[in-house]
């Protein structure tokens, strides 16, 4: 095998934890996945922008998380009254503010998406 020239000028050390506080997001990408109960989800990647630090947020569909996919909707601008469909590649490059909180999980700290807001 011979000898590969790699650039690591735009790779990122791990996980950045950000300090908590008030942030512009983009997302990244939106997976369709089910929950360790079997429910329906989105698996929601932000990317901050000045940081390009990364925040995973799920969004569960059942009738008791149904507020936290609301919120994010309409922080989007999407229709919340009634009966909606929503397709999540409509999700992928929009931009929201979100209040992030750092939290404890496996022994590591990692940021958390605590609030929604619209840019």
């Amino acid at each position: 095998m011979g000898t590969k020239t790699l650039d690591f000028s735009e790779v990122r050390d791990g996980d950045v934890v950000l300090e908590e506080g008030m942030y512009v997001f983009t997302i990244k990408s939106v997976k369709e996945k089910q929950s360790e109960a079997g429910n329906d989800m989105w698996l929601v990647v932000f990317e901050e922008e000045e940081t390009k630090a990364v925040v995973f947020e799920n969004y569960v569909f059942t009738p008791a998380s149904l507020w936290k996919v609301k919120e994010l909707c309409k922080a989007l601008g999407f229709e919340t009254d009634g009966s909606v469909e929503l397709d999540p590649t409509e999700l992928i490059g929009l931009c929201v503010k979100g209040k992030v909180v750092q939290e404890e999980y496996e022994g590591q700290m990692k940021n958390r998406m605590k609030k929604i807001f619209s840019c």
